[in-house]
């Protein structure tokens, strides 16, 4: 009843959620507390006082065995081009670490593109030329890594799907939708793949943005580097093998597989710092431990209110964020 009094009609999925919340019940003087978790698969959480979030460590191991399989299936084969898209709706950190720890042929990051402006055809010729180098070594296989944003950072990509949430918001029934659409939005729309179609169609999530794992942004490069291939054959510059490739999403795999251990020992400390925080009626708080790299004994666990990590900040109309330091050790 009380979430209905105070008009909360969604799932509390973030910590800024959670911050919103812990505000709420103190404005209604409601005796529960809020307190906030680092729990996220993607990783994307990082300040002052997070070094990582549980789930992350687990995800990225499962996902770069799973890579790694496919690296040595596609030497073994020698004859595929393995396009792999992974977990990562905000940013690219799964898909950098996981390329890391499998060193793939290839890797796509979203704020590359975003900070790049790279538009999707210049992307597959990136592609190709990288495939028509490995010929010119005798290699015709390799692997593709990207992650499930990359999609949303293509400028008229992320255009066309901006245009098309638009629509839906204005209730405009989904098969009108394509002659809605102005001039060059219905132009792209009618030049990608008739499953990129359907899939960019495909009803909003809650927080109104596209299902991003439901489009097989794999399949779509995959498709259209083959077609550039082809092409570059018939015209004499490409005189390799005949373009093959294999897509996969490594998604669920990941994030339903048994939890490292050391998402385990993070988890425990984490839930024992609650317990704290909660015995000592604290609301809106989160609990932290750093010094994560060194053994157990010497982590150090804290406490930081919610409303110290969060930032106001305009929020620009493009694919321009960069939660990937790019300047970065791990990136370089």
């Amino acid at each position: 009843m009380f979430f209905l009094r105070t008009k909360i009609k969604q799932w509390v999925i973030s910590n800024s959620d959670a911050a919103q919340l812990a505000e709420t019940f103190a404005e209604n003087n409601c005796r529960a507390k809020i307190v906030g978790v680092l729990v996220t698969i993607n990783g994307d959480l990082r300040n002052q006082f997070v070094e990582t979030t549980v789930g992350f460590d687990t995800v990225c191991k499962v996902s770069s065995q799973l890579l790694s399989n496919v690296c040595l299936d596609a030497i073994s084969a020698g004859k595929y081009y393995y396009f792999v898209r992974l977990m990562g709706r905000k940013a690219s950190h799964v898909t950098l670490e996981c390329a890391l720890q499998s060193n793939p042929n290839m890797v796509i990051l979203a704020e590359e593109v975003a900070l790049s402006k790279l538009i999707l055809m210049e992307i597959i010729n990136k592609i190709c030329d990288g495939v028509e180098a490995r010929a010119a070594q005798g290699k015709y296989h390799g692997v593709l890594l990207i992650p499930e944003r990359l999609i949303e950072s293509i400028p008229e990509m992320y255009a066309l799907i901006q245009e098309i949430n638009i629509l839906y918001n204005n209730n405009v029934p989904k098969d009108n939708i394509p002659s809605e659409l102005s001039p060059w939005a219905a132009s792209l729309f009618k030049f990608l793949p008739p499953f990129i179609r359907t899939e960019l169609l495909l009803y909003q999530e809650s927080d109104n943005s596209a299902q991003l794992s439901q489009i097989d942004t794999e399949h779509l490069l995959a498709h259209l580097v083959e077609a550039e291939m082809n092409k570059r054959t018939k015209q004499g510059t490409h005189k390799g093998r005949k373009f093959s490739s294999v897509c996969h999403f490594f998604g669920f795999q990941a994030r339903g597989s048994l939890p490292s251990n050391f998402d385990c020992d993070y988890a425990y400390v984490l839930g024992h710092i609650s317990v704290h925080i909660l015995a000592a009626w604290l609301n809106g708080y989160m609990a932290t431990v750093t010094n994560l790299k060194d053994s157990i004994n010497k982590w150090r666990c804290a406490t930081v209110p919610l409303t110290a990590m969060i930032s106001m900040r305009r929020h620009l109309r493009g694919p321009g964020a960069v939660p990937i330091d790019l300047k970065g050790e791990s990136y370089a």
